[in-house]
């Protein structure tokens, strides 16, 4: 099955699509998306946010939050084309397509640069940043464009490219997003709402952000509802029958069915 799907998504590659096509893809196969700037406690909730708008004119196509201990990144992640050029044809010389790409970026990082937009963003996702509230949050960037059959095994088009980049700012070949697949877990695809996210997934991916969230943060789809009732109820019933420490396993459980049941009566 993982060798169909790469299978199908180099294919993808090899076609003249638009961008939709591929935004459209990676939604339904989260695994492909970058992995850049996670950080040693995971992608946040398992959760990545489809078309988060940063201003009125300004929109990501994936945003996802990444912490540690001590910080939070925000990566925000631009997606062009596959058949989206690096190079004029025969040149060392920079495409247009590349150069917006760029600009797009630099556009977003000139808007985060004002503290007070830096401020009003992250408060757009405050509900989100739990356990650890008060932890300071940096703007990361990942742009997704062209094929790296443009600059393989050329030293001066690598080094090119990679003079864009920064300690906040990645760019990467459609190519390379199949690297890691097998190594990167799913991920819940979310839209935000005012103060909540809708999850539109409808497999269960993990709990953990039940753990943590209010009943008011999420809106889930109904098949993942009833799974994670489901769920949840199985291992009450088997964490009841077993230690006292599975019986405080078991309350904790509880607490958090109450929380989905409470989700599901607001959401009905």
């Amino acid at each position: 099955m993982m060798d169909q799907v790469i299978d199908m998504y180099r294919s993808l590659l090899d076609e003249n699509k638009g961008e939709q096509e591929y935004q459209a893809f990676l939604e339904e196969n989260t695994s492909f998306i970058p992995r850049h700037f996670v950080q040693n406690h995971g992608i946040h909730f398992d959760l990545v946010l489809r078309k988060l708008r940063i201003s009125s004119d300004m929109i990501t196509d994936f945003v996802f939050l990444s912490k540690s201990s001590i910080s939070w990144n925000y990566v925000m992640i631009e997606i062009e084309k596959p058949s989206s050029k690096f190079f004029k044809d025969g040149a060392l010389s920079l495409h247009n397509d590349f150069r917006s790409g760029i600009d797009q970026i630099k556009t977003w990082q000139a808007w985060f640069s004002n503290p007070n937009n830096k401020v009003h963003f992250e408060e757009q996702l405050s509900f989100l940043k739990k356990p650890v509230r008060d932890a300071p949050v940096e703007i990361k960037y990942v742009l997704v464009t062209g094929r790296r059959s443009e600059y393989e095994g050329r030293r001066e088009k690598i080094d090119l490219i990679k003079s864009y980049e920064s300690p906040d700012f990645k760019i990467m070949s459609f190519d390379s997003l199949c690297e890691n697949y097998e190594n990167n877990n799913e991920l819940y695809l979310g839209i935000r709402r005012n103060k909540s996210v809708d999850i539109v997934t409808e497999k269960i991916i993990s709990t953990n952000f039940l753990d943590w969230c209010d009943e008011s943060d999420f809106t889930l789809s109904g098949p993942l509802k009833s799974s994670l009732i489901d769920l949840l109820s199985q291992e009450i019933q088997k964490a009841r029958s077993g230690s006292k420490i599975s019986q405080i396993w078991a309350d904790r459980r509880e607490e958090t069915f109450r929380k989905l049941e409470r989700m599901q009566a607001k959401n009905a």
